[in-house]
């Protein structure tokens, strides 16, 4: 069980997940899971991220450190979301597993290193999953339309 840590934060093709779904003689299922945030939910989370942003302006200037342009994209980001809330735009989580089964061990290991390939010519990030394996599987192999629960 692989689950998608890191999203791409540029623009991409729309065939940005093809290399994951289609990887020839790999066995492997994708599973999408999407959260709708309520408007509270957007406004609580833009707040504090915010506020994050201006507190670590004020402790670099504080430090005399110079502000990086990811700084200030950080906030242009930030800005755009509020703007994009207050024009009525929801906000939705995204959650991405990826399964991949094999007969043999090795066979195992040779496939998710073929995924972690594909996942990374599509600019994600995969990331083993650990502890919740059952939970994961159930949640993304099986359809049997269980959310996913997370913290």
């Amino acid at each position: 069980m692989l689950w998608v840590a890191e999203w791409p934060n540029a623009h991409v093709a729309a065939d940005i997940l093809w290399p994951i779904v289609f990887p020839p003689g790999i066995q492997r299922t994708l599973s999408l899971f999407y959260k709708p945030y309520t408007r509270a939910q957007s406004e609580s989370a833009i707040r504090a991220k915010h506020s994050e942003i201006i507190q670590s302006s004020w402790l670099k200037d504080k430090l005399g450190r110079v502000e990086t342009l990811t700084d200030s994209k950080e906030l242009t980001d930030v800005l755009d979301r509020e703007g994009e809330l207050l024009a009525g735009h929801g906000e939705v989580g995204l959650l991405g597993m990826v399964t991949v089964s094999a007969t043999t061990l090795d066979d195992l290991e040779a496939a998710v290193t073929t995924v972690h390939a594909a996942a990374t010519q599509a600019s994600l990030d995969l990331r083993r999953v650990y502890g919740q394996q059952l939970q994961a599987f159930t949640a993304a192999a099986l359809p049997l339309g269980i959310p996913v629960v997370t913290a």
